[in-house]
C-alpha cells in the first residue's frame, strides 16, 4: 500500500465494462486498481500480489463469488471481500 488513503483494490467481475466502470472510478479517488475476469484470476492475483479490498461478483462463470469468498478467506484471510450484483434477485 503506497500510503494511508490508498488501497490496492481488486475488481472481479466477468463483464469488461463493470470492471472498467469501477476502476475508473477507483482509479480516480486515488486507489490501485487491479481486475480480474474470473475467479480463478482473481485468486491468482491475490496469491501474486497484496491485495487489501476485493470487490466480487456473485455471478461468474466458473468460480461464482461466493465460493471465491470462501477461498480468499482461507487463501488470504486479512482481504476484506466485498460481494456485489447487478441482479436483484437474489
Amino acid at each position: 500500500m503506497s500510503n494511508e488513503s490508498s488501497l490496492v483494490i481488486l475488481v472481479a467481475d466477468d463483464e469488461a465494462i463493470v470492471r472498467s466502470t469501477i476502476g475508473d472510478y477507483l482509479t480516480d479517488a486515488g486507489h490501485e486498481v487491479v481486475e480480474a475476469c474470473d475467479g480463478a484470476q482473481a485468486l491468482a492475483t491475490i496469491d501474486a500480489q497484496d491485495v487489501d479490498l476485493a470487490l466480487v461478483d456473485v455471478r461468474m462463470p466458473g468460480i461464482d463469488g461466493l465460493t471465491l469468498l470462501e477461498r480468499v478467506r482461507a487463501q488470504a484471510p486479512e482481504v476484506a471481500v466485498v460481494i456485489v450484483t447487478a441482479h436483484g434477485n437474489m
